[in-house]
């Protein structure tokens, strides 16, 4: 049975306006708040979408507002405690913007609030919603291009930003197998950061999942003329899936055959949808749930911690704080280059 939920928002930023136009497209949602420290994106996003409350303290929000679902659409650094403070209030649903979070003590200890308090706890890998990359999956598990070997994808803006997306996207394209090993190398001779949180110049990474199959995934590394303009390539025993974002081309012993696909709706749309399909019971298995995300985190902090130790990365990781963190605070990746920057600044 379909039921009405209402919604808050934590986090008037840039990501804010997706989620606000996906809960007025999906019937069942009804936003009645939001909430920022910042004062005047509330008023903006408040009078952009005639949002009738807003809150500068998002505690205040959960106490007062009787909420069913709250978006947590701040920067990564706040998710855990907002996410563990939305749990105890007693909402039913979180949807939590990507990355998860910045650790994977931090990840485990979102989940672990979410499920103590029956809470479903879902992460914004809204590509996962994309008619390519659900293509590209259904060829995959077709068989399209035999037993799959290898995942190719280059990112930008830092691992734990975009390459969040492309980590996620690989996994569930794969059919979400469980990472086995990983082993990679980061440069940080500047002082890097992404909203907040510490990022690397640029990356480079192997990881090896369960079945086999292996993904390369290079963040910021300097880009080659003519190289590759697709964000992955899957290579098989049989051929290759090229995926676009809006665009896929299969070429195995059959030749070559192309998709494309119209932007009709929004991938946060597709998101919504199935989250509430997920809140009202018809579904089990939702394809954003926070358990598949954790996978995330942990590969993502796997390259760091092969850094950090020299070597392979085996699942299931034990460091819980960010090797990344770890290694800055520890001098084992000095700033040559002073000066502090944030690239979103």
């Amino acid at each position: 049975m379909s039921s009405k939920y209402r919604v808050g928002i934590i986090g008037c930023g840039r990501i804010a306006p997706a989620h606000v136009n996906s809960f007025r497209a999906v019937e069942g949602y009804d936003l009645v708040a939001v909430a920022d420290v910042k004062r005047e994106a509330g008023e903006t996003l408040c009078s952009k979408f005639g949002i009738g409350t807003l809150y500068d303290d998002y505690r205040e929000m959960l106490q007062r507002e009787d909420l069913d679902v709250v978006t947590v659409a701040t920067w990564a650094g706040s998710h855990s405690e907002i996410t563990i403070d939305a749990a105890a209030a007693g909402v039913k649903g979180i949807l939590c913007e990507k990355p998860m979070a910045p650790s994977l003590g931090e990840a485990e200890a979102m989940l672990a609030a979410c499920d103590r308090h029956g809470v479903k706890l879902a992460i914004g890998h809204q590509h996962r919603f994309d008619p390519s990359w659900n293509r590209g999956k259904e060829l995959i598990a077709e068989g399209a291009i035999g037993q799959p070997l290898l995942a190719l994808c280059k990112v930008t803006d830092g691992l734990l930003n975009n390459g969040t997306h492309f980590i996620d996207g690989i996994r569930y394209i794969l059919g979400d197998p469980a990472p086995a090993w990983a082993m990679g190398q980061v440069e940080r001779r500047t002082d890097r950061y992404e909203r907040g949180e510490p990022i690397e110049d640029c990356l480079a990474g192997v990881i090896a999942f369960a079945g086999g199959a292996q993904a390369l995934i290079e963040v910021d590394l300097p880009a080659v003329e003519d190289g590759p303009a697709w964000p992955y390539t899957f290579v098989g025993t049989q051929g290759r899936v090229e995926l676009g974002w809006k665009d896929l081309t299969l070429i195995s012993a059959s030749g070559k055959q192309q998709w494309a696909f119209p932007s009709d709706e929004s991938s946060h749309v597709r998101q919504a949808r199935e989250y509430k399909r997920w809140l009202d019971g018809e579904i089990e298995d939702y394809r954003g749930s926070a358990d598949k995300a954790l996978h995330t985190v942990a590969v993502m902090m796997s390259i760091y911690e092969s850094v950090q130790g020299r070597g392979v990365a085996r699942f299931p990781l034990s460091t819980k704080e960010s090797p990344l963190k770890a290694m800055l605070r520890d001098g084992r990746l000095p700033v040559e280059k002073p000066g502090k920057y944030d690239i979103r600044a």
